[in-house]
């Protein structure tokens, strides 16, 4: 599911909430494109960090993309 998300033009913030608490879980989730991996039974007030961060490093790695069809020009 996550490599769907993945397949298309957009890099997607990904935040796995799961009950899998094994490391080998965590790490598939991670691996297959997954931001960060919380196991149940977490603390509601860690939830809203843990996605500021995730929004942070993607907002640090934006790109500004400029579009050009011979004079034509879109930013």
């Amino acid at each position: 599911m996550i490599a769907g998300l993945w397949a298309g033009d957009i890099e997607p913030l990904i935040l796995i909430l799961s009950a899998l608490g094994r490391t080998d879980d965590r790490m598939t989730g991670l691996r297959a494109g997954g931001g960060d991996y919380l196991t149940k039974s977490y603390a509601f007030s860690e939830l809203l960090p843990r996605i500021e961060v995730l929004y942070r490093h993607k907002s640090s790695r934006a790109t500004e993309t400029i579009y050009r069809v011979c004079d034509l020009e879109l930013d």
